[in-house]
């Protein structure tokens, strides 16, 4: 069984980087189950952000690297409409 979500901006976004690689930056992420989350709002009127930071490959001197994502409201609620409805169609 396929199960596959995308939302509405996925087709326009993932064509970034066909016609020129350096729009599109590809991090190689660590196979590993450590991901950071925070998730904030200063009050219940305020705006939301989203930060994810997960662990990439380490650098030549063996230091870690980590990749942060912050999203603004707009962006999380999408990102969790996507992963609520995925999640919701693979059971």
């Amino acid at each position: 069984m396929v199960t596959q979500v995308t939302n509405p901006s996925y087709d326009r976004l993932s064509g970034t980087g066909t016609v020129n690689e350096r729009n599109r930056v590809v991090a190689k992420v660590l196979e590993s189950n450590e991901i950071g989350v925070e998730i904030t709002r200063a009050s219940s009127h305020a705006p939301t952000s989203l930060e994810v930071t997960v662990p990439i490959k380490r650098s030549g001197k063996g230091s870690r690297r980590t990749l942060s994502l912050p999203l603004n409201g707009t962006q999380a609620r999408a990102l969790y409409e996507a992963l609520s409805k995925f999640y919701s169609q693979a059971e």
